[in-house]
């Protein structure tokens, strides 16, 4: 029971991680000249994701829910990010 937790706490840290760095890259992109809005929107859920990650592990807590439901929204965008960029830019401007 002690490794389930403890790949438990690495997986959480790996997705908070992976948010903010993904919000950094996703920043990066629009001040390269990116479109403003959809990358904007990517990089706030991101952010929100890992927030709520960051928040659990100042509490010393560790979801299973959390990271079940954080690999399946990384999944998602990734596989469909450009089509969701390009949607989301055809959407709002």
């Amino acid at each position: 029971m002690r490794e389930r937790t403890g790949l438990l706490k690495v997986a959480q840290r790996i997705i908070v991680i992976y948010c903010f760095l993904m919000s950094v890259v996703k920043i990066i992109a629009i001040l390269n000249g990116s479109w403003l809005m959809p990358n904007l929107l990517i990089a706030f859920g991101l952010l929100l994701l890992g927030g709520a990650g960051f928040g659990l592990i100042k509490k010393d807590t560790y979801s299973l829910i959390y990271v079940i439901i954080g690999i399946v929204l990384i999944s998602a965008l990734r596989y469909y990010e450009v089509e969701w960029v390009v949607w989301l830019h055809e959407v709002l401007d």
